[in-house]
C-alpha cells in the first residue's frame, strides 16, 4: 500500500474529477467511504441517468473554513495564493485482496491521524472526505485549515503517509512495500508516460536516461571520462558551473530528438534521475578509482572469469558481515555497478529483464537517508570489474552468457537487505533466462543448418600419345 500526496488550490474541480468518468472511463461507482461528518450528510445526491453528481454542495462545505476570516493571533497567516487543498491517493498493491469500504475508512482515519490533520486530539480536525471510485484505491481530500481557523502544518507529510500506509498494510495483512527512505528514483510523470506511448517508445525517456547514465557512471573514473561516455552513448550533456568556480557542481543530460514544443531539448538533472546520480555522489564514488587496466591481450573469457571471482569474494564478505555493517553496504553499492554493466552486455541500449532487475538492485543498494558509503577495497574491485565488463561491448556467444549467469550471485546481506535480495534473485533469474534462450537458439541454429557437401573428385586417367611406328617408318623411308 502506497500513498501519493498532491496539493491544489480549489476543491470543486478536484471533486468533479473524482466523481467524473476519469480520463479513460475508469471511474466506477464513485462514493464516499468516510468524512469529517456522517457520510449520509456529505454524499452528493444521486444524479439523473446520464448526468454527473452535483459536487458543489460538498465543495462548499469543505471550502467553508478557507472562506472564513482567520482569527487574530491564531497561527500563521493564510495566503490566498497557497495551495490549501491536500490531496492524497492511497493505493493497494496489485496482488492484494479487495478491501471493503469500512477497511478503507480505517486506512483513511489512520493516515489523517498520523499526519495530524484529523483525529489527533491536539487541535480541531480539518474538514476532509475519502472518495472511492475504484476497487484498489481511494482519494483523500482535506482543506488545510483547522476548525479553530489556524493553518494546518503538513511538514514531512509524505513520510508520515508512508508510515501510516505501512502500518495499515501490516494490520490488514497486505503486501508491504519498501520503506520511504529517500532511496527510490523519481518515477516518470503521467505526461512522460503518455508521450512515450504516442511516440512508440518502449519506456519513458526518464527511464532511458537513468539507465544510460548509470552505465556511464559505472564505467567512468572521473568527470571528463563520464562526459565522454555519455556523448559516445548518444546523449547531450552539460555541466553547471557556479560563479567564479572551476569545477562543476552539477550536470544535466538530454536525449537528442526529445524536445519541447519550442524545439529545445528536455534536460534532466542527475538528481531527477536517481538519488545516487548527482555529481557530488558520483565524485565520491570515483575517489581513488583508476582507469580500466585491462590489457588488450587479455581475452574476453579471462575478463568474465576475473569478474566472477571478485563477485564470489564479495558475496562471501556479505554473508560474513553483521547486520548494518558499513562495509557490506559499500560492497552492495559496488555490486550495483556490476549489475548495470551486466545489463548493458546482455541487452545493449534496449531495456530487458536484467535491466529492470538492475534498476531494482540499484534502488535497494542505496543507503537510507542519502548517506554516503564508506570506502571499501572490495567495492573498488567490483567497480573496476564493472569497467572491464563494459570494455567488452556485447556478449558474443552462449558461453559468455553462461559466464554472465555465474557472475551475478545473490549479493545481499542478511536481514537489512530484503528488497535487495529480491532484486538479486530477479537478476539471477533474468540471466538464467537469457542463457537458456542463447543455448536454445544455438541448438536450433545447429539443427537447421544445411550440411556442407564436399565435392567428390575422381582420378582421371593419364592419356599419353600413341605413336604409330609403321607410319613413322614410312615417313622416314
Amino acid at each position: 500500500m502506497i500513498g501519493k500526496v498532491l496539493r491544489t488550490m480549489r476543491v470543486e474541480p478536484l471533486l468533479a474529477y473524482l466523481y467524473g468518468p476519469g480520463r479513460r472511463n475508469e471511474h466506477t461507482d464513485p462514493h464516499l467511504v468516510a468524512g469529517y461528518d456522517l457520510v449520509t450528510r456529505l454524499e452528493p445526491a444521486v444524479p439523473a441517468p446520464g448526468r454527473r453528481p452535483d459536487v458543489r454542495p460538498l465543495a462548499a462545505l469543505l471550502d467553508e473554513p478557507l472562506r472564513a476570516p482567520q482569527p487574530a493571533g491564531r497561527g500563521r497567516r493564510r495566503s490566498p495564493n497557497v495551495r490549501r487543498v491536500w490531496h492524497c491517493a492511497v493505493r493497494a498493491a496489485p496482488g492484494d485482496r479487495g478491501l471493503s469500504d469500512a477497511e478503507w475508512a480505517r486506512v483513511a482515519a489512520a493516515i489523517l491521524r498520523r499526519t495530524g490533520l484529523a483525529g489527533s486530539g491536539e487541535r480541531p480536525d480539518c474538514r476532509w472526505v475519502a472518495v472511492r471510485h475504484a476497487e484498489e484505491h481511494i482519494h483523500l481530500v482535506v482543506t488545510l485549515v483547522h476548525g479553530d481557523g489556524t493553518v494546518a502544518e503538513v511538514w514531512r507529510d509524505r513520510f508520515r503517509v508512508a508510515e501510516a500506509c505501512a502500518a495499515a498494510a501490516r494490520e490488514l495483512g497486505l503486501a508491504e512495500v519498501s520503506p520511504w527512505d529517500r532511496t527510490v528514483a523519481r518515477a516518470p510523470s503521467w505526461a512522460e508516460c503518455e508521450r512515450a506511448v504516442r511516440e512508440g517508445r518502449p519506456e519513458p525517456v526518464r527511464c532511458t536516461l537513468r539507465r544510460r547514465v548509470q552505465v556511464a557512471a559505472a564505467g567512468a573514473s572521473g568527470t571528463d571520462d563520464f562526459a565522454d561516455r555519455l556523448r559516445r552513448d548518444g546523449l547531450l550533456v552539460r555541466f553547471r558551473l557556479p560563479d567564479g568556480a572551476v569545477r562543476p557542481c552539477g550536470y544535466a543530460v538530454a536525449l537528442p530528438g526529445y524536445r519541447t514544443a519550442t524545439g529545445r531539448p528536455v534536460w534532466f538533472g542527475g538528481g531527477a534521475l536517481a538519488p545516487d546520480l548527482t555529481l557530488p555522489r558520483l565524485l565520491h564514488r570515483w575517489e581513488g578509482a583508476g582507469p580500466c587496466h585491462r590489457s588488450p591481450s587479455l581475452g574476453r573469457e579471462r575478463v568474465l572469469a576475473a569478474a566472477a571471482f571478485l563477485a564470489a569474494g564479495a558475496e562471501g564478505q556479505l554473508r560474513q558481515a553483521g547486520a548494518g555493517d558499513p562495509v557490506a553496504a559499500a560492497i552492495a553499492c559496488g555490486a550495483a555497478n556490476l549489475y548495470a554493466a551486466a545489463a548493458r552486455l546482455l541487452h545493449g541500449r534496449d531495456p530487458g529483464p536484467l535491466s529492470a532487475a538492475a534498476d531494482d538492485y540499484a534502488r535497494a543498494a542505496r543507503l537510507a537517508g542519502n548517506a554516503l558509503p564508506v570506502p571499501a577495497p572490495a567495492a573498488a574491485q567490483l567497480g573496476r570489474a564493472a569497467r572491464d565488463l563494459l570494455g567488452l561491448g556485447r556478449l558474443a556467444s552462449p558461453g559468455e552468457a553462461a559466464a554472465m549467469h555465474a557472475l551475478l550471485p545473490r549479493l545481499a546481506d542478511r536481514e537489512q537487505r530484503a528488497f535487495q535480495a529480491a532484486a538479486a534473485s530477479r537478476a539471477a533469474a533474468a540471466t538464467a533466462a537469457v542463457y537458456e534462450a542463447a543455448q536454445t537458439a544455438a541448438t536450433e541454429a545447429a539443427a537447421t543448418a544445411r550440411p556442407v557437401v564436399e565435392p567428390v573428385v575422381t582420378a582421371r586417367p593419364v592419356c599419353r600419345p600413341v605413336v604409330a611406328t609403321t607410319r613413322r617408318a614410312a615417313v622416314t623411308a
